[in-house]
């Protein structure tokens, strides 16, 4: 028998990270948590844990068309998982509103950029169309403003 998705799933934008909390479900072993664009492109799986609660510290904020800001639109889920296999999801979306320097200054960057541990060399970064960019170009985004600021 699958178990049930979360009753409840809250996201907060917290400067350039995103603070994701979900009710409890009874029985769960663990819980993954999905990061993906709106329309369910690119699904990134970005943590598997026991908490109910989890910060996404490699979330992209900052998309640039123009030198114009365009809010950048996410969609977390979140399902529970036990010896029989992953439950039912819950999925909300987020849009991010423009940070400042001092957002990005302020941050734990002592993350790993991606989820899954992946580490760019910053001067191998390429970007693609922004119409259809992978996860890896939507994550470096972010790097790429990073090295824009001067400390």
């Amino acid at each position: 028998m699958s178990l049930p998705a979360p009753t409840t799933l809250n996201l907060t934008q917290d400067g350039p990270t995103v603070d994701i909390a979900w009710s409890a479900v009874s029985g769960a072993d663990y819980y993954i948590v999905w990061r993906y664009i709106s329309g369910g492109a690119n699904l990134s799986e970005i943590v598997q844990t026991t908490d109910t609660s989890w910060t996404d510290y490699a979330v992209p904020i900052v998309v640039e068309s123009g030198g114009t800001y365009v809010a950048a639109t996410w969609r977390y889920r979140v399902a529970a998982v036990d010896g029989t296999g992953v439950g039912y999801s819950i999925d909300s979306p987020i849009t991010m509103t423009q940070v400042t320097v001092a957002d990005i200054q302020g941050a734990d960057l002592s993350k790993p950029i991606l989820a899954d541990g992946t580490q760019y060399d910053y001067d191998q970064i390429s970007f693609g169309s922004t119409a259809s960019r992978t996860q890896e170009e939507n994550d470096s985004v972010l790097i790429a403003y990073l090295k824009t600021i001067e400390t």
